[in-house]
This record gives C-alpha cells, structure tokens and sequence, in this order.
C-alpha cells in the first residue's frame, strides 16, 4: 500500500506529537518535497520547520512528480504536488484535510484521509485516545470541524471498540 502525504496531515500530528502515527499505520509515508518544502517554510510552526529538517526514516521524500493532471491549478502547490505524486505512484491513501484538496484527490480516485481520520483509525487500534486528541487538536491547533463530524468520527470509533 502506498500513502501520499500533503502539509496538513503532518501539520496537525508533529502540533500534537503524533506524527508516529503514520508510521504506526502505514509503515512508510510518501512526502513530495514541495510539500517538506511547505513544512520546513518560515511561517511554519517552530516545531514543524524543525521536525521537517530532519524528517524521520518511514517519510520517504521524493522529488515532485511531473505529471500535469487537469484541473488542479486552483489548488496549493502541495496539495497538487501530493496529488500528481500519489497518481504517478498508483498510491492507495492521499493524505489531505483541505476541502478543495480533498475534491480534487477525489476527483481522481482517490481515498482521501484527513488528521481526523488518522486519529479515527488510530483509536480503533488502541494507539491513541480519540477524545483526548481531538480536545488536544482544537485547544493546540488552529485546526476547525464541526461538532457534527467529531461527533460521527466518535461515534465510529466507539462501534469498532465494542
């Protein structure tokens, strides 16, 4: 299974120090370089700019694929460079939270996973507490959802535990 990562996911993790997360998951990430780029750029977090300088073994960095797939130039440069890498690699998981993002990847086939949907997976498989991450991502993070999706993503993680 190939994962593809945009900024956001990894954005929200390294905030709450859950980027292990991914590896728990997917063993090993796939990251554009734009998209480290976006990580490691000075108006990023502290702590994100300097995980992203060292960026751990499971986050395979690749340079940005060359693929010109149609209708993405509305989009972010890593929300376009993860999309074409996931393609050109026949990824299984895009991993994206931005709405516009999410279509796109959509648009082309993909499963497309947000922060809240790692934290979903990860609670089912008992490596995170779901309610304690989420209060951490909305008190620690300028992350926004709803009360209605947290409260669907609880309710899921509820029926897979019981």
């Amino acid at each position: 299974m190939i994962v593809v990562t945009d900024a956001s996911p990894l954005h929200y993790l390294v905030l709450l120090d859950e980027p292990h997360l991914l590896e728990e998951l997917y063993g090993n990430v796939v990251c554009p370089q734009t998209v480290l780029n976006e990580c490691a750029h000075p108006h990023a977090p502290e702590k994100l700019r300097l995980w992203a300088m060292k960026p751990p073994q499971w986050l395979h960095v690749v340079r940005d694929s060359s693929s010109l797939l149609p209708g993405l130039n509305h989009l972010d440069p890593g929300e376009k460079a993860a999309i074409e890498t996931a393609m050109s690699l026949g990824a299984s998981i895009l991993l994206m939270d931005e709405k516009k993002g999410r279509q796109a990847a959509e648009s082309h086939g993909f499963v497309v996973v947000g922060v809240l949907g790692v934290l979903v997976s990860a609670a089912r498989r008992g490596f995170v507490d779901f309610d304690q991450a989420v209060t951490r991502l909305i008190q620690k993070t300028n992350f926004r959802i709803s009360e209605t999706v947290i409260q669907s993503a609880r309710e899921s993680v509820r029926a897979a535990l019981h």
